[in-house]
């Protein structure tokens, strides 16, 4: 059986404007898991994360993925 990648628009949140996500992505498992401890961090009221690098490294499709993995915790992504 093969699964979406795309869940269906009734489990998406009520605002939500990403981009397809990107069915090659690959790998980068220990950002994905920074990037959740620190969005998830308890110790501040509000927070931004800012991914940065030089162009092409793939900041934009890190970003995307996380997105896309934890769509579920958030009631809204404005991309």
């Amino acid at each position: 059986v093969v699964q979406s990648l795309i869940p269906s628009a009734n489990h998406l949140p009520e605002l939500w404007n990403v981009p397809q996500r990107n069915k090659f992505f690959t790998g980068r498992e220990i950002l994905l898991k920074q990037m959740m401890e620190c969005l998830n961090s308890k110790d501040v009221k509000h927070l931004i994360l800012t991914a940065y690098g030089l162009g092409g490294i793939g900041k934009t499709q890190l970003t995307l993925e996380y997105v896309w993995q934890n769509y579920k915790e958030y009631k809204g992504v404005c991309w």
